[in-house]
């Protein structure tokens, strides 16, 4: 007996402990990995801020009471306060301030034209919420934004943010900035200070003060989302739970995986796009985007997919896994284009290799100049024929170069001609076989051993898109506020409309418009069946206990509430009876 208890006490049970604990350790680490890569998808993939178009006669007035109008660029009518690609053309990118909260030290601020490029920079010191701030710094903040059109600002959510709402959003009321009608989103600053400081921002923004750089963030952040988080640390960024506690390396090769799928899904323009994202291309790594910025640099602009045979680096092997995720544009091409057609594509980068200017009418993005190509000595071997690189129409868009001759079979058999890609003819016509009952039956003649009836349906897909299509286009956009709103306007029972933020097994939080999150149970989610691909199936282990597999929301879900209790005091909301809104 005495036997027994000495193996139980000093062996048995601390073995059976460390198992158990382990156990349960690894199966956490599944859980908050889980959440947090489905969190940090949907926020790779939110929405990059366009312009929106005119909304339909009377819409504004059947609108809900709640909800914000907010200005296009014109100024002159409303549009809804969700700005999606979806809505308006998807080049039509907007300059945007964005600002750095502070209260003590200023409010940091700098204005971006539509590529991310600082117009000009500076320090707010204001004193109080009324809208008093030294008209020197008042007068130049608000003579960049009328002169350079901005009416878009982007606000950090950190430390003092809601004191500098209130500030903000009196200014508006008292027509500083008139004659813009000026619109603000709460962006999430996760992460920006760490960049601040970080090489990457030493590189691309040399001659601007670190303090300054944060508000550079915001404002990229609000343009385009994933090319601006790509830069980031996966611990800083903000959403999931836990994440600091999980191991590293796990945690690091999660979150590389999951940017490489965002990037390569949306696509990256190969003749813009710096080395930070082109390295995040499925088949592609820090040394290849390194040759590709050299090849650019030596070479100039890459005229063709075929052509990124020549660099070094990049084989046949690593040219059919990147190959279908690099763009090229048609400007780059000495091929004539139709001006009926939509050339424009959009695109991961910056103004630091290409030089553009914006065009009125339109706001399309132009090449202003170019770099004429130097003459290049053959390598045995290595790269295409000279006939082979010249510019082909499919390089714009999401359609492999191995299935280039599928592509054009699709296209003689709709009767037109591989120059009419991306016209509105040959889309109209593509749109209509892909709709058609027997689509599967017509495309059966497509196939071949190499390509069966989904990628063929995938290709007649992409024939059906813009070349300037988006995947993020109909994901979830900015909300925008001209006004703010206090806790003490609000009263148990009173509906209200908000983003969720983030979502954990055990809740979620969802901005309101108050300085705190408004916290909702998992008990409160809604119950409906939701078709999402992201839609989270975590452990069984949990499911019993907490019902979490029935999870409904997602990060930046817009939905409404009633507000069940407030406390003051600690400042806390928590929302119940919630329903999901388009």
């Amino acid at each position: 007996m005495d036997a027994f208890e000495d193996a139980w006490k000093r062996l048995l049970l601390p073995h059976i402990t460390r198992k158990v604990r382990s156990k349960f350790t690894s199966l956490a680490h599944d859980l908050s990995l889980g959440v947090f890569s489905d969190n940090l998808r949907r926020l790779l993939m939110s929405a990059p801020l366009r312009c929106a178009p005119l909304p339909p006669a009377g819409a504004a007035a059947a609108a809900a009471p709640d909800r914000v109008f907010s200005p296009t660029h014109l100024n002159e009518t409303s549009s809804p306060d969700v700005v999606s690609a979806a809505l308006g053309s998807p080049g039509d990118r907007l300059p945007v301030v964005g600002l750095d909260p502070g209260w003590r030290h200023g409010c940091k601020w700098a204005a971006c034209d539509p590529l991310g490029t600082v117009l000009q920079a500076g320090v707010l010191h204001i004193t109080s919420t009324s809208g008093d701030c030294p008209d020197s710094e008042m007068q130049l903040f608000t003579r960049t934004m009328k002169s350079h059109g901005i009416n878009t600002i982007g606000l950090g959510n950190g430390q003092a943010c809601r004191q500098t709402e209130k500030w903000l959003a009196q200014a508006v009321a008292n027509g500083l900035f008139a004659p813009l009608r000026v619109r603000y989103t709460i962006v999430s600053e996760c992460g920006a200070s760490v960049y601040s400081a970080s090489p990457l921002a030493d590189r691309e923004l040399p001659t601007l003060d670190v303090s300054l750089r944060g508000a550079v963030s915001i404002a990229r952040r609000l343009q385009d989302p994933l090319a601006e988080l790509v830069k980031i640390e996966p611990q800083h960024l903000g959403v999931g739970m836990y994440q600091h506690d999980l191991p590293p390396k796990r945690l690091e090769e999660a979150v590389n995986e999951l940017m490489e799928e965002c990037i390569s899904f949306v696509g990256v323009d190969v003749n813009t796009a710096q080395q930070h994202v082109l390295a995040r291309v499925a088949g592609l790594s820090d040394s290849k985007a390194r040759a590709i910025i050299a090849y650019r640099s030596t070479n100039g602009r890459i005229r063709c997919r075929q052509e990124l045979l020549k660099i070094k680096g990049i084989g046949r092997s690593t040219f059919s896994q990147c190959a279908g995720f690099l763009r090229v544009r048609p400007n780059y091409s000495n091929v004539p284009m139709d001006s009926s057609k939509d050339v424009e594509f959009i695109s991961l980068c910056s103004d630091d290799d290409v030089e553009m200017e914006v065009v009125s009418g339109k706001r399309r993005l132009r090449l202003v100049s170019g770099i004429p190509a130097r003459p290049v000595k053959r390598k045995r071997g290595k790269e295409a024929d000279s006939g082979e690189l010249s510019f082909n129409p499919l390089d714009q868009t999401a359609i492999h170069p191995d299935s280039y001759d599928l592509a054009t079979s699709l296209i003689r058999y709709l009767r037109y001609e591989i120059s009419d890609v991306g016209c509105p003819a040959l889309r109209n016509a593509a749109q209509v076989l892909y709709n058609s009952p027997n689509r599967d039956c017509t495309l059966a003649q497509f196939q071949t051993s190499a390509f069966g009836i989904e990628t063929t349906r995938d290709i007649l897909e992409a024939l059906c898109r813009p070349l300037d299509f988006d995947e993020r286009q109909d994901q979830f956009g900015p909300l925008f506020r001209s006004s703010i709103t206090s806790m003490m306007d609000l009263r148990p029972g009173l509906q209200v409309t908000g983003r969720v933020e983030n979502v954990t097994t055990f809740g979620a939080f969802v901005d309101i418009g108050l300085e705190e999150s408004a916290f909702l149970p998992l008990s409160a989610f809604p119950r409906t069946n939701r078709a999402s691909a992201s839609a989270q199936c975590l452990s069984s282990s949990f499911a019993g206990k907490t019902d979490i597999t029935h999870m409904t929301l997602h990060l930046g879900d817009r939905v409404k509430a009633t507000v069940s209790s407030i406390d003051v005091k600690w400042g806390r909301v928590a929302l119940a009876q919630v329903s999901l809104l388009q």
